[in-house]
């Protein structure tokens, strides 16, 4: 495939994706956010643009963010890339709420940037933990 007709994929893909997207380089920077990322964390991609990743994690997982983005960034293994994990993000509004993350990493010459693919989890947390207190309920009054 050409490589305008390869950068149009992927530009579309980013902006009219369901799903929020953040690029990030290897300083935790933000560098680009869709429209998706604007629904889910509150924020305008101007607004994001040009702030660290520190805007959406909440104060107590900070450090462990910024020494795995610092091992990654300097040849280590990721424990989360390539894999989708459960996460806790922090909203503009200052609110937390649970988020399914998917993160890569890729280089271009000598850079390296950092690309996360997140979900607002909330809905299927709720349901999970009403379908818990569901089945608690009947087993006890299966028991009683």
């Amino acid at each position: 495939m050409k490589y305008w007709l390869q950068n149009m994929v992927a530009n579309g893909i980013f902006r009219n994706s369901p799903s929020a997207i953040i690029v990030a380089d290897a300083n935790g920077n933000i560098l680009d956010w869709n429209s998706s990322a604007e629904e889910t964390f509150g924020h305008t991609a101007d607004e994001a643009r040009g702030h660290k990743l520190h805007l959406i994690i909440p104060p107590r997982f900070r450090d462990a963010h910024n020494a795995g983005m610092a091992r990654v960034a300097n040849g280590g293994k990721g424990r989360v890339l390539g894999k989708i994990v459960e996460l806790v993000a922090i909203h503009a509004e200052g609110r937390e709420f649970p988020v399914e993350v998917s993160l890569s990493t890729y280089s271009f010459g000598n850079n390296k940037y950092f690309s996360a693919i997140c979900r607002d989890i909330t809905d299927r947390k709720l349901a999970d933990e009403a379908r818990t207190q569901f089945l608690s309920n009947i087993s006890h009054d299966i028991r009683t």
